[in-house]
């Protein structure tokens, strides 16, 4: 972790220093290094090298608040997912939230990705309908995801091919109950939506677009076939403890150059323009510069031939940023087939595997799918899997 801080603030410090020097008409083109090529070594270049680093605790543990928010992001069980470091509100765009439910975000290829969402609906107020010779009714949205629906007459949860059948890719409901016996008939579902186009990724980029009002973190670990699942919610709560601290990084500038005076004023002028014109920037990043001390000058023989030398001059300083870490409340997500029901699993148990069951079951939304998704969301334990003998597929993930 200190280590990708270290060459973060690295890479960060390189950026600024480009951007110093293009503005200047003489040392436009001085290179900007983490390390100095081995070979075709530029007449005019800066290196930017870390030298030391330590680490300051806010708390004993690390441990700074619990966030809370409307989106955070997990792994399906079972599927390997890495691509996505982290996800966080669009707090500019909330406006644009996506609608609450799944969405299942595939690397097709190393550098693209699609997003396939499952949306949740929620108290659907039903109007009973003929439909071939039997009382039923249509849903607004389709197709529904398998069992993931709840149907409820007034109060009553309604038994699926008991008291009613579902057509799930017509959204079609036909009820197998007198519906003159209760007044309101509601439906929470799930229903699958239209799979996005593919778009454009690249290691150590953000994206806002592919799930309006919320932004994908994507590291440097992307591979083909990745998928995790992006959680959007529909109020604020909960979803990861936060973890942090304070890194001290000490950086060394040295510049290079086959003129005995301009190693100097190219140094010169990198550092006063980072203290003029982008302290102030930085501090807004969460970056601050600390105090500089010069570091001595050099001269190197570079090519005994020509007798062309190197001259080198360097200075010091301190930067010191926060650092935080989000562990996620919900950190998978279990592909379930409900078939049966976690009921039906419970009653198929031997006594010693139904205690295991319930120790492993510490959100009570699992039990009796509360949650009413084909997919339920579990923190983060050693779950016991169970395999029914037919689970089904729908478009690629198996429930």
């Amino acid at each position: 972790m200190y280590y990708s801080i270290s060459n973060a603030l690295k890479k960060r410090f390189c950026l600024i220093f480009q951007e110093i020097f293009q503005a200047h008409a003489e040392w436009n083109k001085v290179d900007v290094f983490t390390k100095f090529p081995k070979q075709d070594r530029p007449k005019h270049a800066l290196l930017v090298r870390s030298i030391s680093g330590s680490s300051q605790k806010l708390s004993l543990d690390n441990f700074i608040a619990t966030h809370r928010g409307y989106s955070t992001v997990a792994n399906l069980k079972g599927i390997h997912g890495n691509s996505i470091e982290w996800v966080r509100d669009d707090i500019r765009n909330l406006d644009k939230l996506a609608s609450p439910g799944y969405y299942v975000v595939t690397m097709t290829e190393k550098y693209k990705f699609k997003v396939q969402p499952f949306l949740n609906i929620i108290n659907e107020e039903l109007e009973l309908d003929f439909i071939m010779g039997q009382d039923g009714a249509h849903l607004k949205s389709k197709p529904v995801n398998p069992r993931s629906e709840k149907i409820l007459a007034d109060t009553t949860l309604l038994k699926p091919n008991i008291d009613y059948i579902m057509d799930y890719n017509d959204g079609i409901i036909k009820f197998n109950i007198d519906t003159d016996s209760f007044d309101v008939y509601t439906a929470d579902y799930q229903v699958i939506g239209d799979q996005s186009e593919e778009y454009p990724i690249d290691i150590y980029q953000l994206n806002n677009t592919a799930i309006p009002g919320i932004i994908l973190a994507f590291g440097d670990n992307l591979k083909e076939g990745d998928e995790q699942v992006v959680i959007v919610e529909q109020n604020k709560r909960d979803i990861a403890k936060v973890f942090g601290g304070r890194w001290q990084l000490g950086i060394d500038l040295i510049v290079a150059a086959q003129d005995d005076d301009q190693q100097e004023k190219i140094l010169d002028y990198a550092v006063s323009h980072l203290w003029a014109d982008w302290q102030d920037k930085l501090t807004e990043e969460g970056i601050n510069i600390g105090e500089f001390s010069l570091s001595g000058e050099s001269e190197d023989l570079e090519i005994e031939v020509a007798e062309e030398y190197n001259y080198t001059a360097g200075i010091s300083f301190q930067v010191e940023t926060d650092w935080e870490l989000f562990k996620p409340l919900v950190s998978e997500v279990r592909s379930m087939n409900l078939f049966y029901g976690a009921q039906g699993f419970k009653n198929n148990l031997q006594f010693e595997d139904e205690i295991k069951y319930e120790e492993n079951q510490p959100d009570v939304r699992m039990i009796g799918s509360e949650h009413g998704m084909g997919i339920q969301i579990v923190p983060k334990c050693e779950p016991i899997v169970f395999k029914p003998s037919n689970p089904f597929t729908v478009k690629g993930l198996k429930y």
